[in-house]
């Protein structure tokens, strides 16, 4: 068996140089090695045999696997081979300890929501996050609108985590809301066009965005609705919603709940009309992942290779920003043209 050692030393070398964690999205129902695929096109634009062939770390990683087999060099079968090498790949793994799991009770279904196959495992994610949507985890219920009235000019800043600049604070307006306004003279957002809130827990959202920024037909998509003619009730990663019937999708702190992000991603590519606006505003940089927290995105630049990689996308906006409680978290800000006469590297 010595002679495999030098082999499997370098498979983790070839690992290691493919997957840079800080450059990746972070699964709690993935490891990193089962999202290889992903990687390689989104970080390295491989997609094919042909591309394998090209690159000299990934096509090195295929011969050492699988030395007796010159002709498959297919990305998506790397996962199945790296998991019947005998390599201990653990290190890839991105979720909490079991026992942290275990020894938690911050959350109703916390423990059981750690199931990742089986028919059942997307329903009770959901049922948690539902239950967490509502504010039944601290023991009561949330109520359906958030502030007053004469406050809803204030709504994103109340749900933001990013400290305000002396500009945005000059001009008593939200980052988002200056942005939106902008986007809506240059014809990006069209008032008559649906726009949408993914996971908006309170109807204050979808009140903001239609009388803050007269979207009249802005309405939300949660797990759970207060009102079925503002919020329609459904799972994000299915959205019952026609291609192309939002011109504008807005998500805050939404996509760390997805128990699959690039599910999540060709869903918003295929319900924004061409030319439409995703903005995505999520806390981050976590480095783990857990059953509450089931995706960390990291970077607002990991994310958009993600949308890139999947359809013809041009940035508007696209940085982190340190979070008032730690310099080592971020909130990416990431918003894009979506552009669906162009397509990225993998069809959606």
């Amino acid at each position: 068996m010595q002679h495999l050692i030098p082999p499997m030393d370098e498979v983790y070398s070839c690992l290691d140089q493919l997957i840079v964690r800080d450059e990746c999205i972070l699964a709690f129902d993935y490891s990193l090695v089962e999202q290889l695929p992903d990687i390689l096109a989104e970080n390295y634009g491989i997609v094919s045999a042909v591309d394998v062939l090209k690159h000299p770390v990934a096509r090195r990683l295929f011969e050492l696997l699988d030395p007796s087999s010159q002709k498959n060099f297919e990305p998506e079968t790397l996962p199945n081979l790296l998991s019947s090498s005998g390599l201990d790949l653990k290190r890839y793994d991105t979720g909490v300890s079991r026992s942290a799991i275990d020894d938690s009770s911050r959350y109703v279904d916390f423990t059981t929501a750690t199931c990742k196959e089986g028919p059942g495992a997307v329903e009770t994610i959901k049922a948690m996050q539902s239950s967490l949507g509502q504010g039944k985890q601290e023991g009561g219920r949330y109520p359906a609108h958030k502030g007053s009235p004469e406050e809803l000019h204030l709504y994103l800043e109340s749900v933001s985590s990013v400290r305000r600049s002396k500009t945005e604070t000059y001009m008593n307006s939200h980052f988002w809301g200056i942005l939106l306004e902008g986007w809506k003279y240059q014809g990006f957002i069209d008032p008559e066009t649906p726009s949408l809130s993914v996971g908006p827990r309170w109807l204050t959202e979808i009140m903001y965005f239609r009388q803050m920024h007269d979207l009249p037909k802005h309405i939300g998509l949660d797990l759970f609705s207060d009102d079925p003619s503002l919020v329609v009730a459904g799972d994000m990663h299915k959205m019952p919603f026609p291609d192309s019937y939002f011109s504008c999708v807005f998500l805050k702190n939404v996509i760390d709940k997805s128990y699959n992000a690039r599910v999540l991603i060709r869903e918003l590519i295929r319900v924004v009309r061409p030319g439409g606006i995703v903005i995505c505003d999520n806390d981050c940089s976590y480095g783990v992942t857990d059953p509450l927290g089931r995706t960390d995105i990291q970077k607002s630049a990991n994310l958009f290779r993600a949308f890139k990689a999947r359809s013809f996308v041009v940035p508007l906006i696209c940085k982190d920003y340190d979070t008032p409680q730690s310099r080592s978290r971020r909130v990416v800000r990431l918003a894009m043209r979506i552009f669906k006469s162009g397509t990225g590297q993998l069809a959606a």
